[in-house]
């Protein structure tokens, strides 16, 4: 009950936390446009990537192993310290040969900027650690939804409208980092002092087996951005860093969340394989009866959301959009069966499978460089379904699941897609109705919705694996005990 609990409280907390970032994401665009957009795209490129090696994989850690006292928690703080200190220190250093090599003159005072986060990161990370470890995603919710809040949508926003161009993007990124620190920390409350680190740590072995994944999974999500700044510049990577930030953002926050809560638990019940394949087999099934259709929907519907949400001057974006679009439920169903394999004792294999990827898209999206910028969109969802692939095989081997049991999960999920999205494509490309963009693609919401929800009662939850339809039941059962309390008390 912990466990859902958790989950409530995260996806709660997310959909908020979403709604906030579309609100901004799209009025930040609207008012800066591409060139902006893509500066600070790249921006967060270089310090997210600097952010994982000052992280050393302890954050993961801190997570994973089972018991941890103050002495590891002090440790991984020291550490944290130090290479985060380093970073900073680095980043202010070479910001102008990075500002030289990426062809950008502005980009050295951002890169300036954003390093004030790196003083931060140490407390955050270890205080974020331990309430993901107590499945204290309330707090951890109002953490990021006050950072987000005061930072995106309070200054960056306000500096936004002052002119202030990509700085104002960079100057609400540290205020929502700041925000979000101190949320977490005085939620915590973790007893942090400086003290040299053991490195025969339990907290350091396993970090460092974490640190190549989370570098593996930051190439796999940033390097078509590297590529796409190096060979169609900035107004280019604004196109397509808000195509694919659009699409990424709800598969980050929504299976992101459940990945927290599946990590922790799994660790704890790592022993009872049946349990933790149980649990898996639901996941995977809620995800995909989700993220399929909604993404496809997405896909045939790219040009009157770009046009109704953007404005005219985003067109370009709409091809990217409808590309990446198509490998976000292959990301989904590869952050569930990535936390599996990390809570069960499948690190190893986990790491293996994202190092190949890594070189796979690395060398699939540089090729695709060389012909346009749209077909190389759809280098994503050629590796990313092949990623999903590889760890949903790599995730049956460790729990010993038959191949029908794997396709029972997904089963419910294709169907519906059939059943929403034909409708839909046909709605927007073959009858032309006389409506404004965003008259017909509000329509064309209403219709999805509709089509799901009679679908998923018909067709989708007869379909879906028993794990699934257990889990929906204990939900239901859940949410009509409160409503009944609540009822009883009025």
């Amino acid at each position: 009950m912990d466990a859902v609990r958790a989950a409530a409280w995260s996806y709660a907390g997310v959909g908020i936390y979403v709604c906030l970032q579309f609100i901004a994401n799209i009025t930040i665009a609207r008012l800066l446009g591409p060139d902006a957009v893509g500066l600070f795209a790249l921006t967060l490129v270089v310090c997210g990537s600097l952010r994982l090696i000052s992280d050393i994989g302890i954050g993961t850690a801190l997570i994973q192993v089972r018991d941890v006292g103050d002495s590891e928690i002090q440790g991984a703080f020291s550490a944290l310290a130090v290479t985060s200190l380093l970073c900073a220190a680095g980043l202010c250093f070479f910001a102008d040969l990075l500002s030289h090599l990426f062809g950008d003159v502005h980009l050295g005072a951002l890169l300036r900027v954003v390093s004030a986060t790196f003083f931060l990161y140490p407390i955050a990370v270890v205080s974020s650690s331990i309430l993901v470890r107590r499945l204290d995603q309330k707090m951890a919710q109002i953490a990021s939804i006050s950072g987000y809040l005061i930072g995106y949508l309070g200054v960056g926003l306000s500096c936004a409208l002052s002119g202030l161009g990509a700085l104002s993007l960079a100057i609400g990124f540290v205020v929502q980092i700041l925000v979000w620190t101190l949320v977490l920390y005085f939620a915590a409350r973790p007893h942090l002092r400086f003290v040299f680190p053991n490195r025969d740590s339990r907290i350091f072995h396993s970090g460092s087996r974490a640190l190549v994944t989370n570098l593996s999974n930051w190439a796999i999500l940033n390097i078509d951005n590297i590529v796409v700044s190096r060979f169609f510049g900035a107004t280019s990577l604004g196109h397509y860093t808000v195509a694919y930030n659009l699409m990424r953002t709800p598969v980050d926050h929504i299976v992101g969340t459940l990945q927290s809560v599946i990590l922790p638990t799994a660790s704890l019940v790592q022993d009872d394989r049946e349990r933790v394949s149980r649990g898996y087999i639901a996941s995977l099934d809620a995800v995909w009866i989700i993220t399929l259709p909604c993404f496809l929907t997405i896909a045939s519907l790219s040009n009157i959301i770009v046009t109704t949400l953007y404005g005219a001057g985003w067109e370009a974006a709409a091809p990217l959009m409808s590309a990446v679009a198509i490998g976000m439920p292959f990301l989904a169903i590869s952050i569930v069966s990535s936390a599996v394999l990390w809570g069960s004792g499948g690190a190893e294999r986990e790491l293996r499978i994202q190092v190949y990827s890594t070189v796979l898209f690395s060398l699939v999206i540089y090729s695709l460089a060389h012909v346009s910028l749209a077909i190389l969109a759809w280098g994503v969802p050629l590796v990313y379904s092949i990623r999903a692939v590889w760890l949903l095989r790599s995730a049956s081997s460790l729990f010993n699941l038959p191949g029908s049991r794997l396709g029972c999960s997904l089963t419910a999920g294709s169907l519906l897609s059939l059943v929403v999205c034909p409708p839909l494509y046909a709605v927007n490309h073959l009858f032309a109705l006389p409506l404004s963009s965003g008259i017909l693609l509000s329509v064309c919401i209403a219709i999805a919705a509709l089509l799901w929800m009679c679908g998923f009662a018909i067709v989708g939850f007869r379909t879906a694996s028993p794990e699934f339809q257990l889990g929906a039941r204990m939900i239901a059962s859940s949410i009509q005990s409160r409503i009944a309390r609540v009822t009883q008390r009025k």
